[in-house]
């Protein structure tokens, strides 16, 4: 990621919802973590490509725990 100035950096947020061995998004999380971007990422154990807002291996939510990150930073009430 290239960012012109540290205040572009520090606007940027990004959670990654990934399905076990996918080693793309985890990888990205640790380049976001290396810029010092904030960044969450959750690895549920299965999925599929593209499982979209229900992941329907898990009774988890991953937009709620989007959510609850949101809410915790500041940025959702």
């Amino acid at each position: 990621m290239h960012f012109r100035d540290s205040a572009q950096a520090e606007r940027m947020y990004t959670v990654i919802i990934v399905k076990h061995k996918e080693l793309a998004g985890f990888l990205y999380y640790q380049a976001l973590q290396r810029n010092n971007i904030m960044a969450e990422l959750h690895i549920y154990p299965k999925g599929g490509h593209g499982f979209g807002l229900i992941n329907p291996t898990t009774p988890d939510r991953w937009l709620d725990r989007c959510r609850n990150w949101m809410i915790a930073n500041g940025w959702l009430k």
